[in-house]
């Protein structure tokens, strides 16, 4: 028998309150060891593939939590053959899971994702004259020199936009952090999509939203709040016995369905902030 895990918290388990089954309809149990516990499922047969639908239900499982108590989320596919394994885990990896579980504690992710514009003036000031000799090193040169300084001018601008808008809500949270889009992409022309993260206090959840709707209603760009979500980006990946388990991310598959939601918002989007 395998297991999938889908979170670790510490203390009482809270009540699961849907209908005991997890991915591939596995029945949910808890697996416990001194203090910390992990939310499992067991897996009948561990060789099946899995897809779109049965990330959602992970997801869901995770958030069901969530809502109860503070949780850390785990990484979609991490797969152990017996409990004694996962016992193994949280002895072994229960002190980084306790200091987690302290900062994380009473707390939610918010997310707001901006539309800014990539930077045109380094790529126009090393592109290669119409009129000048080809040289293919000098313009290998050039290309790779007008991408590094697209990337740092991006990197500036999202750090420097990012710092601006958490400022609008100061005392609403207890951590931030950004992720600093990737140039190159095929939608680059059109902009890229910076994705800002709050750690925020349930009790304060409501006037984030408020402090949202005053920050995207006096700014010129469209801005998209999600959230309250389990903290995924708060969380740091972790080795057990050389295996990586990575805490707080779903997947590539779960990350691509909220990329097509993106991919709505991108469209509707007016103006991009720069």
């Amino acid at each position: 028998m395998k297991y999938l895990l889908y979170c670790v918290f510490r203390d009482a388990a809270p009540r699961y309150l849907g209908t005991g089954q997890g991915v591939l309809a596995g029945p949910i149990s808890i697996v416990s060891s001194d203090d910390l516990s992990v939310v499992v499922s067991s897996l009948e047969n561990p060789d099946m593939s899995f897809d779109v639908t049965d990330l959602m239900v992970f997801k869901d499982v995770i958030e069901l939590f969530h809502r109860q108590c503070a949780v850390i989320p785990l990484r979609f596919g991490t797969v152990m053959d017996r409990r004694e394994e996962i016992k193994s885990l949280l002895r072994t990896k229960g002190e980084h899971y306790r200091r987690l579980l302290r900062e994380i504690a009473g707390c939610v992710e918010m997310g707001i994702r901006i539309i800014i514009d990539a930077p045109e003036n380094c790529r126009e000031a090393f592109t290669h004259p119409s009129d000048a000799p080809f040289q293919p090193g000098k313009s290998y040169l050039l290309r790779r020199k007008s991408s590094y300084f697209d990337e740092l001018s991006l990197a500036e601008n999202c750090e420097t936009i990012s710092n601006t808008v958490a400022g609008s809500f100061k005392g609403l949270y207890s951590k931030f952090r950004f992720d600093v889009p990737t140039m190159g992409r095929p939608d680059t022309k059109r902009g890229v999509l910076l994705s800002l993260y709050f750690l925020v206090p349930r009790e304060l959840v409501e006037r984030f939203r408020e402090a949202f709707g005053k920050v995207s209603a006096q700014g010129s760009a469209r801005m998209m709040l999600s959230g309250p979500w389990p903290p995924y980006n708060f969380v740091t990946p972790e080795y057990h016995d050389g295996r990586k388990i990575d805490c707080g991310t779903i997947s590539t598959g779960f990350k691509k369905c909220f990329e097509e939601e993106i991919g709505e918002f991108r469209s509707i989007t007016g103006k991009c902030v720069s």
